[in-house]
């Protein structure tokens, strides 16, 4: 082979390597999340949702140790009817 092929297809396999192949990686993701939107937006809706039921915990807890069990449970009580109602 020559000097100017082999620079040609070492400037090929750079493009590659640096341009095309990144770029088919970010297409096929974004393809993927195109492809299983509903489920992602499922996934992320149950991801959140666990998420403020730790919160709530972590309140009654705190209500716990400064109010009482009672008092804990009708504010919690509270701020989960609070929730249902919007």
């Amino acid at each position: 082979m020559s000097t100017g092929t082999k620079d040609f297809l070492l400037a090929l396999q750079i493009t590659f390597n640096n341009f095309i192949a990144p770029m088919i990686a970010v297409l096929m993701l974004l393809g993927l999340i195109y492809f299983f939107w509903d489920e992602l937006a499922l996934v992320l809706k149950v991801i959140s949702r666990i998420i403020s039921l730790g919160f709530l915990m972590v309140a009654w807890f705190i209500f716990v140790l400064t109010d009482g069990k009672k008092v804990a449970n009708k504010r919690v009580k509270g701020i989960i009817d609070d929730g249902n109602s919007k």
